[in-house]
């Protein structure tokens, strides 16, 4: 539904999309966005997909596929995760800090274009030793909150 005003400017409340991943997730799924500025984005739905049980025609075997469910953040996770890198712990900022400028300056990218496969890529890049970087930044992705990656690297620039 777009308001009154949206509808004339052309423009949406910016509501479809976090309404879109949230059944997404429900589902046990995910919504990727890959944008480039002035081109576009491309959006993608992932589903899982459960394979029935077949009998196979020359034994007794079944089929059985599972999917893979995506990475969750726990719900205490969430709680304890603020949506204001400000608030923090110290510890984010400066394991934020030991990794390279030029991958800092990587990341920023990749949220300013919303390219949440290049900054997934990067996150994979991460040493365990910074885990809760790790944590906080895919959590940042899964949630489109882009802005929250920018503002944290900008804060460790400083």
């Amino acid at each position: 539904m777009q308001s009154d005003s949206s509808k004339k400017h052309g423009n949406g409340t910016g509501l479809g999309l976090c309404i879109s991943k949230e059944f997404a997730l429900l589902m046990g799924g995910d919504i990727l966005v890959d944008s480039i500025l002035g081109k576009g984005s491309n959006f993608q739905l992932h589903l899982p997909v459960k394979v029935a049980s077949v009998p196979l025609i020359a034994s007794n075997q079944t089929a059985n596929i599972s999917p893979q469910a995506p990475l969750r953040v726990s719900s205490y996770e969430k709680r304890v995760i603020s949506d204001n890198p400000s608030r923090h712990s110290p510890l984010i900022k400066v394991s934020a800090s030991k990794m390279s400028k030029e991958w800092r300056e990587s990341l920023r990218i990749a949220a300013i274009t919303g390219s949440d496969k290049k900054m997934t890529d990067l996150v994979n890049q991460i040493p365990i030793a910074f885990k809760d970087l790790s944590r906080i930044i895919t959590y940042w992705i899964n949630e489109f909150k882009f802005d929250e990656i920018i503002t944290l690297i900008e804060q460790v620039e400083q």
